[in-house]
């Protein structure tokens, strides 16, 4: 397991590196994922998200909760793969994301009008929920949700200490929010 300031200084000088990491968070069921650092805050971390063998969009995640960083063969293959794939060249965020606070990143993401997916990964408190952000206050974030079909649903708030991941910009999202009713 590796400590938060352990993590920290990886994930700092993996970003400067530029390569292919899985990460695996210490949240019990939370799926390991594959990313390019992108950033790196005191407490958060911004990644381009890899699915397959392509880059898909972006996520968020507290340091805390990374538990190991793998930068192995099969990273190593990955990246080759999305070089080859001439995908390499298009790592990187077009954005300001503003990593001091869960709120900073909100505020960043409401400003760029994102439309985002938050998760909360623990046991007692498991959720998904992707909506446009249309409010961020001191202690939570207001999404006005829309569901798998594409329909635009009433407003939800989401605490702050209840987010574990966010994502936004990938391949589903953008999909939905393009045909939304």
């Amino acid at each position: 397991m590796t400590s938060e300031s352990s993590a920290l200084v990886q994930l700092q000088e993996n970003a400067a590196d530029r390569v292919a990491l899985t990460i695996e968070r210490d949240i019990v069921g939370s799926v390991p994922f594959m990313g390019y650092v992108l950033d790196v805050g005191n407490s958060l971390a911004i990644f381009h998200y890899i699915e397959g063998y392509h880059l898909d969009g972006y996520c968020i995640t507290a340091i805390r909760d990374v538990a190991t960083i793998r930068r192995g063969k099969f990273e190593r293959f990955v990246h080759n793969v999305l070089k080859k794939e001439r995908e390499w060249d298009a790592i990187g965020l077009d954005i300001d994301v503003d990593l001091t606070s869960w709120g900073s990143v909100m505020k960043s993401l409401r400003a760029a009008e994102k439309l985002v997916a938050i998760g909360g990964e623990r046991q007692w408190n498991e959720f998904l929920f992707a909506g446009k952000i249309v409010r961020v206050n001191r202690k939570s974030v207001t999404l006005r949700e829309i569901d798998p079909c594409g329909r635009w649903g009433e407003t939800r708030p989401v605490p702050f200490a209840s987010i574990d991941i966010v994502f936004f910009d990938d391949e589903w999202l953008n999909v939905l929010a393009k045909h939304a009713k």
